[in-house]
């Protein structure tokens, strides 16, 4: 189950990126959406890499993660919901929900 709840987060990390890169695509036009398309993921992911991931360079500790971490990927659920993608939205927040739960019940060995 450890790495059930592990994998779920993980894909909802993607779920998120991906989000962040289509939002920009289907809002704006011309160049900007472009640049938003791949600095947005980008952005992200930096920080997730440096304060959120399993082997962060620094962690914030494992409740301010939990938090931060499920906060960051709520945020792809009305990113899905402008872009008018319902059942990206509901497998999203399905697999935040549960991989969240999963990995707070039982968390991977550090």
């Amino acid at each position: 189950m450890r790495w059930f709840g592990a994998t779920l987060v993980f894909l909802a990390e993607l779920s998120l990126l991906f989000s962040l890169a289509w939002w920009p695509l289907a809002r704006f036009d011309g160049p900007f959406s472009w640049a938003l398309a791949v600095a947005l993921p980008v952005a992200v992911a930096a920080f997730w890499g440096t304060y959120l991931s399993p082997k962060a360079r620094r962690p914030l500790g494992r409740t301010p993660t939990i938090v931060a971490r499920t906060l960051i990927l709520l945020a792809a659920l009305p990113l899905y919901a402008v872009l008018g993608a319902p059942i990206l939205l509901g497998v999203h927040a399905v697999a935040v929900v549960a991989g969240t739960v999963i990995s707070v019940a039982r968390p991977l060995p550090e």
